[in-house]
């Protein structure tokens, strides 16, 4: 269909299938074509009518292309296709039940809407965080679901606008949302606003259900703050859709609370009206710390069913109560023997102090909390899990807490403490400057398959492990048997930031091979050139390569320095591979490790522990020396003075900023220092405590008041003046804190400067706590707390006390618990956002059986019009054009001749042989015709000469009375000859002649014609 579509006037005109941008310029066209034949009729009368009328046609078509230019040609494309997008709701507010019949009911009608080739299908999970499944695809007969991440909340709205962003630019789309329309993120009316613009229709399956009968324990409320020895309350929130009855028991971290003293029961039998319950339970607090209070309600049972109850995951609530008292130190060490002169002078400074080893530390922030300062004694960072190194980090910087690292040779950077969240708390650069008389270590890694589940990333995750146990300034390298053989996937150097080994690590591929001979070869090559005081080797393999020789392995031994190499045989197909990874690793003086199943998370462990080998030796040991002041004014050394010499510390470095280094070791580097980190505070000591290096301190006289004094500095601070009790009320996604401040007389206090902090239960929504003051002594704040589990929101104030008074500084926490997260909230479906959403895109229901659903129906969709620009190629047609023009013009190219002379060269070859017959039938004709004049007698000779239009010699003889005139084969008469011929010779002569002048002036006839 090539009709005129003038779209807008001003903005584009479309003649079928070509689109013009800029339309203006086409109405100088028409004047432009009265312009050109007018001066045509001169400019052109010289030529020939075929030539004359080509250079006028090529004018006028140059003229067209050039205005055509102008106007911005593009080529236009409309779509023919059609893209229906799933949006599957696979949250936990979905029963299971009509999730699998919605699925169902999709993959029935997917397979019964008819649908041209074109036609594509796609899907969308919609849970916390979007996942497409499947992008829009011709072909699919079927749609399946995989990995849908967190189903813990739902968010329609983001979902939509990911299927916005994967909807194909060359099809019509649909989008079908199939949901209960209960969304706890997000704003799906907002959203659907770009479904609107795009044009993109919305059809709906809305998944109706409701729980008759429920119960919802919406909250447990306890108070933020009390005191050892007080009888809180605890108030349980129960909200029932219809009478029933059930348990309810509490439990905090020493066991049951007994609800029920008159029987052996703990909890109570409790009956439920309709509508909200609420139960008051008094609690007595009997230690200090963060006390977690956990209630649950249990509904009746009858027949193996609960009565009055449908969802059991929403009847558990969970509150958190602080309890103060005096404030308390954890230390934390493997040996009492490095810590006892500390914990006896910290006694004797008036501190609480409690002593636990590694595997009895703290494992999350709510448990760090409970003290007001940790002091980490000597204990390597392979004795804590990633998740205790990333919490103590937040423990300083959200929960306010402080944190003291001392010295020893498995602390600091010699305990590999560098690189981790722990390390940025602290106030010392643990990767400390090279220095000439500090050799590097060198870790040489050798990857072989893993053939076990998770084998790959199990092999990714020991090669980051064991190099992040590495100094920036040590040297590693990694190698494999890759496809082109045993080669390095990164070559021995200097680790420096990491980021390069890492993404080499990522690239590994775990081959497979037959001999170690070649894996050792490369490893001993590498190690060699490698200009380190340290080298070692870790192998890890299933053992199935043949053992190399002793001759290879003596290299290893004989190098300088030697090279060890300690195997970690893991998924083994037996003994005999076992064996082999021992044999190696005791000829080279290395370690062996044999994994078993279900030992698989030990080995980043013994890769940790490996790369030590090799670690710089950050341990300085000699002569004792007297640590030097830097001049710096601090609190922490008041009064302090004439320390006495040590003998050792770990290395450290500068770390700049806001960091202060207090003490420095006879070569000028950091020996203490502190800093404020966040809303808390840490210490480092980079010699010990007084078992090794510094024998001498317990014994001075100012021992104790030196670490009372840098104790009390970093601890959480705490006062006997000002009261503050936070309660927090939460509403949805999001938590209200009210702060109550007072003195302990109930006076209230005002223009308190607070800094705080909130601690999300994974670490990924960590954010800052604004209070601002609504009423005297009352303040607010409001942060979101989507997630489940338990927030910590942690507070430092600062009160002013009036003119000349000291202000008072002092700390608060609180606990924000979601134990289940809103979608267990839901009791019914929310079909009406959906018919909301439904009616704003002009989009339809889907009906209830699944083969009348038409997905591909093309009523009311958009199909997209793609353009093109070619106004580049018109142009340069154009220029082509009017070379040709001007080539007909002024070179004055014969058209016709040129025409006829193209299409003899076309034939000549192919009809040669037709040409050759047609001669030679003429020739024939013409000697029949002479024979016929000149009678049946006529001699031979007579009749070739006739033929040639020649005298025969007896003619010539007979006009000139002479003899005749001999010539030779082909010579013809002269003119004089020719004179005295015969009158009929004459005669013919004149006719063929004239016949040839007729026929040339028919073919210049014809020719101009044409």
């Amino acid at each position: 269909m090539n009709a005129l579509v003038m779209t807008n006037t001003l903005a584009a005109l479309s003649v079928g299938p070509i689109q013009f941008d800029n339309p203006g310029w086409l109405w100088f066209f028409p004047g432009l074509v009265v312009v050109i034949v007018w001066l045509a009729r001169r400019s052109l009368s010289g030529l020939g009518t075929v030539t004359r009328w080509v250079a006028l046609a090529a004018r006028l078509l140059v003229v067209a292309l050039l205005v055509g230019t102008l106007a911005e040609p593009s080529w236009r494309k409309v779509a023919k296709d059609v893209a229906v997008t799933v949006l599957l709701d696979v949250s936990d507010s979905v029963p299971q039940a009509r999730l699998k019949q919605a699925e169902t009911y999709m993959r029935e009608a997917v397979a019964a809407s008819p649908r041209k080739d074109g036609d594509r299908i796609g899907l969308v999970t919609i849970s916390r965080i979007p996942f497409v499944q499947q992008l829009p695809t011709t072909g699919v007969t079927s749609i399946d679901r995989g990995f849908t991440g967190k189903t813990d909340a739902t968010d329609i709205a983001a979902t939509l606008k990911l299927s916005l962003g994967i909807a194909p630019p060359d099809a019509a789309n649909r989008i079908v949302i199939v949901s209960d329309g209960n969304e706890t993120i997000g704003s799906l009316l907002v959203a659907v606003a770009a479904a609107q613009a795009a044009g993109v229709p919305v059809w709906i399956l809305p998944l109706q259900y409701k729980y008759d009968s429920e119960v919802l324990m919406e909250r447990l409320v306890a108070p933020g703050m009390a005191r050892v020895g007080e009888n809180i309350s605890l108030k349980v929130v129960l909200n029932a859709t219809e009478p029933t009855a059930g348990l309810l028991s509490i439990r905090d971290d020493s066991g049951p609370v007994d609800l029920d003293p008159e029987t052996s029961a703990t909890g109570i039998r409790v009956k439920l009206e309709k509508g909200p319950n609420t139960f008051a339970v008094p609690v007595p607090v009997l230690y200090r710390g963060p006390i977690k209070f956990e209630a649950t309600y249990e509904p009746d049972v009858v027949n193996g069913r609960p009565v009055g109850d449908t969802r059991l995951e929403n009847n558990k609530q969970l509150a958190v109560t602080f309890v103060s008292g005096e404030g308390r130190i954890l230390v934390i060490s493997e040996d009492k023997a490095e810590t006892s002169a500390l914990i006896k002078a910290l006694g004797q400074g008036g501190l609480p102090v409690e002593e636990v080893s590694t595997d009895r530390a703290p494992k999350d922030l709510v448990e760090m909390n409970a003290f007001d300062a940790i002091i980490l004694a000597n204990v390597p960072r392979t004795l804590f899990s990633e998740n205790q190194l990333i919490d103590l980090q937040r423990y300083v910087r959200e929960g306010g807490g402080g944190l003291v690292m001392l010295g020893g040779k498995d602390s600091l950077g010699a305990g590999i403490w560098m690189d981790t969240p722990v390390a940025e708390a602290l106030p010392v650069d643990l990767n400390p400057p090279q220095k000439q008389e500090m050799p590097k270590g060198c870790l040489g890694m050798w990857v072989h398959s893993v053939e076990m589940p998770d084998g790959r990333f199990l092999g990714q995750k020991t090669c980051t492990a064991a190099v992040d146990a590495l100094a920036r300034l040590d040297m590693a390298g990694i190698a494999e048997w890759g496809p082109g053989g045993a080669g390095w996937v990164f070559p021995i150097a200097e680790l420096g930031d990491k980021s390069a080994i890492k993404r080499a690590i990522n690239r590994l591929t775990f081959g497979d091979m037959s001999d170690w001979t070649p894996a050792l070869q490369v490893l001993l090559a590498g190690m060699e050139k490698a200009n380190a005081g340290q080298k070692h080797c870790i192998l890890i393999s299933d053992g199935d390569p043949q053992r190399p020789s002793d001759a290879l392995l003596d290299k290893f031994k004989n190098a300088k320095p030697p090279i060890s190499i300690t195997t970690v045989a893991i998924a083994c197909h037996g003994i005999q591979d076992q064996s082999a990874m021992e044999h190696i690793a005791k000829y080279t003086g290395g370690r062996s490790y044999i994994i078993k199943p279900g030992q698989e998370n030990k080995v980043p462990e013994i890769f940790i522990k490996e790369a030590t080998m090799v670690h710089r030796p950050l341990i300085r040991e000699g002569p004792a020396f007297t640590p030097k002041f830097t001049g710096l004014s601090s609190e922490t050394f008041a009064g302090i003075g004439g320390l006495p010499p040590i003998v050792g510390y770990i290395r450290t470095g500068e770390r700049g900023g806001l960091a202060m280094t207090t003490l420095k070791n006879d070569e000028g580097e950091p020996l203490m220092a502190q800093w404020q980190y966040g809303l808390g505070r840490s210490i480092v000591f980079a010699s010990d405590a007084g078992a090794r290096w510094a024998t001498t301190w317990p014994a001075w006289g100012q021992y104790a008041a030196f670490w009372a004094q840098h104790i009390r500095w970093v601890m959480r601070p705490s006062n006997s003046v000002v009261t503050m009790r936070m309660t927090p009320e939460t509403k949805g996604d999001e938590t209200l804190l009210i702060v109550e401040a007072m003195t302990r007389d109930g006076e209230r206090l005002s223009f308190v400067n607070f800094q705080g902090r909130l601690a999300s239960p994974d670490g990924t929504q960590d954010q800052d706590i604004t209070l601002r003051e609504i009423g005297p002594g009352r303040y607010e704040g409001r942060f979101r707390t989507a997630q489940s589990g338990t927030y910590l929101a942690s507070l430092r104030y600062r009160v002013p006390m009036g003119t000349g008074a000291k202000a008072v500084e002092g700390s608060v926490a609180a606990a924000i618990n979601r134990p289940f997260s809103d979608e267990y909230r839901t009791l019914k479906d929310n079909a009406a956002l959906l018919e909301q959403v439904r009616d704003k895109t002009g989009g339809i229901t889907l009906p209830g059986d699944s083969a009348k659903a038409d997905l591909w129906n093309r009523e009311g969709l958009r199909f997209p019009v793609s353009s093109k620009p070619i106004w580049l190629f018109v142009a340069v047609l154009s220029i082509g054009l009017f070379l040709v023009d001007v080539a007909v013009r002024r070179v004055r190219i014969d058209i016709p001749a040129m025409y006829m002379a193209a299409r003899r060269a076309m034939g000549r070859g192919k009809d040669k042989k037709v040409e050759m017959a047609s001669l030679r039938a003429a020739k024939d004709k013409a000697k029949e015709s002479i024979v016929q004049r000149s009678g049946p007698n006529m001699p031979a000779e007579t009749y070739a000469a006739t033929a040639k239009f020649e005298a025969t010699s007896e003619e010539l003889k007979a006009a000139k009375g002479g003899p005749a005139v001999e010539r030779g084969a082909g010579e013809s008469a002269s003119k004089g000859e020719e004179a005295k011929l015969p009158k009929t010779v004459k005669q013919d002569v004149e006719a063929g002649m004239s016949a040839l002048l007729k026929a040339k002036k028919r073919a210049r006839e014809d020719i101009e014609d044409r």
